[in-house]
């Protein structure tokens, strides 16, 4: 079998894939339809752009059309698994007017290309495209795609670094399923782009097509990506849980309050905190124990994060912690299981409240335990 004819099947096989699994983002019933439609859009730009690896051999495809798959496929399909990420951490994204901005880059390069493409007549334009990789043009669109791409995976590190200062900021529960897996997809993406990006100074540089080589290479990689993309569909039956735009960090917050008010209101905390033991409600977030506490929630947000100098995660299952050492303390309760115990507490994950548990007190629960009865 010759690598022209690897590189084919395997390119029929990854745009079969991303095709069923796009159809599957679009019926499957889901709360988050708009991340599901922008990660469908990725799939079929993608499969579109890569059937050029086989339907040139088969069909003649207009000059015209086939600029247009080009540039389409390197300025849409990173903008929109920014979106995507966005619509999934979250809950309350929505496309809107302003990110029509997410196409200059795609404008910027098709006028770039008018004077010497768009406006020439057919036969100019075949010769354009025999010439593109040695073009200032397709030297510049090459350059532009690579830093929009380059942008966007920043961007997103940014934003995950952002997601999971507030989360712990604002939620008592570890749940970080959409941080992780999405942030294993931005190294994997980044991976990725430096594959490509080595592909095609390899293609400008020579002025010709990219070895085929490479391109086994790399549709293995996407071929690999997407299925990584499917398997976590599949697993991942709780689709996300989103936060809301509004919510901000601490230090951006700014709230006057006396030094008299303070030590009482943060008084008044620990005494609610130890008597109604609100943090054994394995989900509750900063704005339910402002409610209870009839305190504002940025009021209570700064309380805990600026004066008592913990995020709300540290703080909540610090007492959860508390609580569990005192049940493991207790000889009525031998017969508890450890699993039973950080229920009982309001963990909701065991390697959690493993970790928790030894990062406060140097032992694991089970070491704890025994350490009591010796």
């Amino acid at each position: 079998m010759t690598n022209n004819l690897i590189l084919q099947t395997l390119t029929i096989v990854l745009i079969f894939l991303s095709f069923f699994f796009a159809f599957f983002l679009l019926t499957v019933k889901s709360k988050d339809k708009t991340g599901n439609l922008l990660l469908s859009l990725y799939l079929i730009l993608q499969s579109i752009d890569l059937s050029s690896f086989f339907y040139h051999d088969y069909i003649y495809v207009n000059p015209t059309l086939e600029m247009l798959r080009m540039e389409v496929s390197s300025f849409l399909c990173a903008p929109l698994l920014f979106l995507y990420v966005l619509s999934v951490l979250f809950s309350d994204f929505k496309i809107k007017t302003k990110h029509v901005l997410h196409l200059i880059p795609i404008f910027i390069s098709s006028i770039v290309l008018l004077p010497n493409f768009y406006l020439l007549g057919f036969d100019k334009q075949i010769d354009f495209f025999h010439k593109y990789t040695e073009t200032l043009e397709g030297i510049f669109s090459f350059l532009l795609s690579f830093s929009q791409n380059l942008g966007y995976l920043i961007a997103t590190f940014i934003l995950l670094k952002k997601y999971k200062k507030i989360i712990l900021e604002n939620y008592s529960f570890s749940d970080r399923t959409n941080y992780n897996w999405l942030l294993q997809m931005n190294i994997i993406l980044s991976l990725l782009l430096g594959v490509v990006f080595i592909k095609n100074i390899y293609k400008f540089s020579i002025g010709g097509g990219a070895i085929v080589n490479y391109r086994i290479f790399m549709i293995i990689s996407l071929l690999a990506f997407t299925c990584w993309l499917v398997l976590k569909a599949m697993y991942s039956s709780k689709i996300f849980r989103g936060i809301e735009t509004k919510l901000q960090f601490v230090s951006s917050q700014k709230l006057k309050m006396k030094y008299e008010n303070i030590e009482k209101k943060i008084d008044y905390l620990k005494k609610y905190m130890a008597m109604e033991e609100p943090f054994l409600n394995s989900e509750i977030t900063i704005k339910e124990l402002s409610n209870k506490l009839k305190l504002r929630e940025q009021e209570l947000s700064i309380l805990i994060n600026r004066y008592l100098d913990k995020n709300f995660y540290d703080f909540i299952n610090d007492y959860r912690v508390n609580k569990a050492k005192e049940i493991l303390k207790d000889p009525l309760n031998k017969k508890l299981t450890i699993l039973e115990v950080l229920y009982q507490v309001g963990f909701n994950s065991k390697s959690s409240f493993n970790t928790i548990f030894k990062k406060q007190t140097g032992f694991t629960p089970t070491q704890f335990r025994k350490k009591q009865f010796e």
